[in-house]
């Protein structure tokens, strides 16, 4: 019986969740190491499966560093296999994964691929604090990589780009899609729309995308749109305002002002007809070597998407996946899946095809064949 740990003290829980349900298999058990807060996710999540897993809580006084230490010591007399799922960007906390060194085998979960295969010293002085978080997350990258057994990719496309480059030499895992109930409550009067992601202006065009609604508002009716996600700084109160005053004028439209309840996630994406990714610099590369959260809710709950076209579509989701190069593209799409409900409604069927090709089952299986190669 191989014994395998998962470790999250910052905030991935659903990744941790993908996890723990792809790892715990007849031939394993699995140890959950991670915060109150995560734990409360996971607890909601797993339902009545929470009790096959082992799980040790950081105490909401005990420090990370601590916490790691304990996590260290358990690892050692127990573990054979640890998935580190978060490392942040913030470069204060990666001390204390320099002075991690469980004697088990590690593997990491990598969320940005070209900064960890090729890290790179900058000399920007125009942005001195920017340089030196790089710079010093530069180093601890060179440091930390070469202790991990092998990676995790969350995005199969990921893994295209870095066999691309012939990157990395070690065993690659892709655990990052799972579909356990595939289950829709779809209106069929009313085509639900979402946008996905936290309001904020480094991941998407809000403002652009609220003017191509405002027209679709204008001319038709059955339809309506949810802004899943919440504010981030004023761009992101600029945006709810901004909602705020389209509802006034009598269209569907909904938002959220703060952290989205789990319960109330789920309800709006087993709702959903089309999710949307909103389109700007950094999203556009998410699926190349940054993973993107949508492709993630858009299997466990089956949603046929709308992406930029320069993101790269794994090949499993190019059937239920539209792409736009702009908002006036956007715009002649949306209408006419609005006007064609039947179109929508194929894509919504290979949406659900697609997504069952990551039952926990076929993926467990996959797994336990690919420590094998560690």
């Amino acid at each position: 019986m191989i014994e395998i740990g998962i470790l999250e003290i910052f905030h991935h829980w659903d990744s941790v969740y993908i996890f723990s349900r792809v790892c715990k298999t007849k031939n394993s058990n699995v140890t959950i190491f991670t915060t109150p807060e995560i734990y409360f996710q996971l607890k909601r999540g797993l339902k009545d499966k929470i009790n096959e897993y082992n799980f040790h809580i950081k105490e909401k006084k005990e420090s990370k560093r601590s916490f790691l230490k304990k996590v260290e010591k358990i690892c050692n007399e127990k573990i054979d296999l640890l998935f580190i799922n978060t490392i942040p960007h913030d470069g204060k906390q990666w001390m204390k994964f320099l002075s991690f060194k469980p004697r088990c085998k590690q593997i990491l979960n990598v969320h940005e691929i070209k900064h960890w295969m090729n890290p790179t010293i900058i000399m920007k002085i125009s942005n001195p604090i920017g340089t030196m978080n790089n710079n010093i997350k530069a180093v601890f990258r060179k440091i930390l990589l070469p202790r991990y057994v092998g990676i995790n990719l969350m995005y199969p496309p990921m893994k295209k780009y870095l066999d691309e480059y012939n990157m990395y030499d070690k065993p690659v895992f892709t655990i990052g899609f799972l579909c356990e109930k595939p289950i829709k409550t779809l209106d069929e009067k009313i085509v639900n729309i979402i946008i996905h992601g936290r309001i904020k202006d480094d991941r998407g065009d809000y403002k652009g995308l609220l003017d191509v609604f405002e027209k679709l508002f204008l001319n038709y009716k059955n339809f309506s749109l949810t802004l899943l996600g919440y504010p981030i700084g004023n761009y992101g109160i600029q945006i709810i305002n901004r909602c705020k005053k389209l509802k006034k004028q009598g269209y569907k439209i909904k938002w959220f002002e703060s952290f989205i309840d789990l319960s109330d996630w789920e309800e709006n994406f087993k709702k959903a007809n089309l999710a949307i990714c909103p389109i700007e610099v950094k999203v556009k590369i998410m699926g190349k070597y940054i993973g993107s959260g949508i492709f993630y809710d858009s299997c466990r709950y089956p949603t046929p998407l709308l992406v930029p076209s320069e993101m790269p579509v794994a090949d499993d989701f190019k059937t239920s996946t539209k792409t736009y190069k702009d908002m006036d593209d956007l715009f002649e799409i949306l209408k006419n899946l609005i006007i064609k409900k039947s179109e929508l409604n194929n894509l919504q069927k290979y949406a659900v095809e697609n997504s069952l090709k990551f039952t926990p089952e076929k993926l467990q299986t996959d797994f336990l064949n690919k420590i094998k190669e560690l």
